[in-house]
């Protein structure tokens, strides 16, 4: 492959050798790119602090000699990790967020704007605080599911169709795909309160102004549950945000 040029947001970094890092990348063109960033650990590094998690940069790679790619320019376009790791609770949920984005997106190749531009649009909510850091973060995770293909339905029963006028949506089916009315209940189904399906309703259009300033810690434990389970693998990340909230 020749040398490229795209814009990518950090997902995540580690060590290789004595003076590499590998870097996770989610880029606008290619989908999500493993690349070594060569000698950035030397204090004299040309990257600096541009390949950190969370920022947002302009790069050129090509393709190494192994499977990885390598990073040969970066540029920063937008230093949201600067904000970021400032802020304890805003630094939890971008690491969901993040840890959320790689185990969902495979390193293919595929060009994936929905997803990009998705993640973009959260890390700046974040880095600008413009809403509570769990309403991001856990909205983040449900919007970035249902971009991939698994939506929870959150306002009509997954099994009749009825909505909230027309039925009791009192249990929620993470197996199933969401709500369950009372008349169609499984043993999966777990009760869900009229409110906090709103909260959870709220949460997966990214509807601010209906969410509550806290949380409800049940409905934290559905988007948890529901992206451990479509991914099949556990949010770690979500363990230390989730554990912040005492309601």
């Amino acid at each position: 492959m020749p040398a490229y040029n795209d814009e990518a947001l950090v997902l995540r970094t580690a060590k290789l050798g004595e003076a590499d890092r590998i870097i996770t990348l989610l880029t606008k063109n290619h989908g999500k790119v493993r690349a070594v960033a060569k000698g950035i650990r030397r204090e004299k590094s040309r990257f600096g602090a541009r390949l950190e998690p969370f920022m947002r940069d302009n790069l050129q790679l090509y393709q190494g000699k192994s499977s990885l790619q390598v990073v040969s320019q970066a540029v920063c376009t937008a230093p949201y990790a600067t904000a970021i790791v400032s802020d304890y609770e805003a630094y939890q949920a971008a690491n969901l967020m993040v840890e959320t984005a790689d185990k969902l997106i495979a390193d293919d190749g595929d060009a994936l704007p929905g997803q990009y531009n998705l993640l973009l649009s959260a890390i700046h909510a974040l880095a600008t605080y413009q809403h509570p850091a769990w309403q991001i973060s856990y909205s983040y995770v449900l919007r970035a599911l249902a971009e991939a293909g698994w939506r929870a339905s959150v306002s009509t029963c997954v099994v009749c169709s009825r909505n909230s006028n027309q039925c009791d949506l009192a249990f929620f089916s993470i197996p199933d795909g969401g709500c369950v009315c009372a008349d169609d209940q499984s043993p999966a189904s777990v009760p869900i309160s009229a409110e906090q399906l709103s909260q959870l309703r709220a949460l997966s259009l990214g509807d601010w102004e209906q969410l509550k300033p806290q949380p409800m810690k049940p409905v934290l434990q559905i988007v948890e549950n529901w992206a451990q389970y479509y991914l099949e693998q556990s949010l770690h990340s979500a363990n230390l945000l989730h554990s912040s909230y005492e309601h």
